[in-house]
């Protein structure tokens, strides 16, 4: 969508931004919007698959392109903003804080899980975005607890940092938690026959 609306953005509109070279080529459109005291960055829906098209351009370049980015004015820095298509309204959330806490755990499906029997178990790694250790091992119970899982045994507990997934399937999960928060990934396992 063109247009020549009031510039509202406290910054100028000269200032570079960081966006996706398929989003000025219009073959994407800008779901995610995330503001850091480093700078705006704007990004379609797939921009956690495959390798990145990053670029930079002023602001206003984006602007141009999508008027509705003028409704992110008022965003505060260390928030973000997304939505699930061109014409869906904004959500707003605080970017999470703190370093990303990988835990894994040997769990099993409680008596109220909807697979109770037909899982033995899972191996749970959550990825957890947040200020303590104490924190992330809480948030990860509640969730366990609420999906209806027990755990087993404390596989890992640490600190990571996008470097330790370089290259691996794991870096999906990592990347998601830099945004949401939260991430959790179940391997589950079949149910084995006592005869074995």
């Amino acid at each position: 969508m063109r247009s020549r609306a009031t510039w509202t953005f406290s910054e100028p509109a000269s200032t570079p931004v960081s966006t996706d070279e398929r989003i000025l080529s219009s073959e994407q459109w800008i779901f995610f919007v995330r503001h850091t005291d480093g700078g705006w960055e704007f990004l379609p829906p797939d921009h956690l698959d495959g390798p990145a098209q990053r670029c930079r351009v002023p602001l206003s370049e984006l602007v141009f392109l999508d008027a509705r980015l003028l409704e992110l004015a008022d965003l505060p820095s260390e928030w973000m903003a997304f939505r699930q298509s061109r014409a869906d309204e904004w959500v707003r959330r605080p970017l999470p804080v703190g370093p990303t806490h990988l835990l894994t755990f040997d769990a099993e499906p409680t008596e109220e899980h909807e697979q109770c029997g037909e899982v033995a178990g899972a191996i749970v790694s959550c990825f957890i975005r947040c200020p303590s250790d104490e924190e992330a091992w809480d948030k990860a119970m509640a969730t366990l607890d609420s999906g209806h899982w027990r755990t087993v045994e404390v596989l890992d507990r640490e600190i990571v940092s996008r470097d330790d997934f370089e290259g691996t399937d794991n870096l999906q999960y990592y990347e998601q938690a830099q945004l949401d928060g939260e991430v959790y990934v179940f391997h589950t396992f079949e149910t084995r026959s006592h005869d074995e």
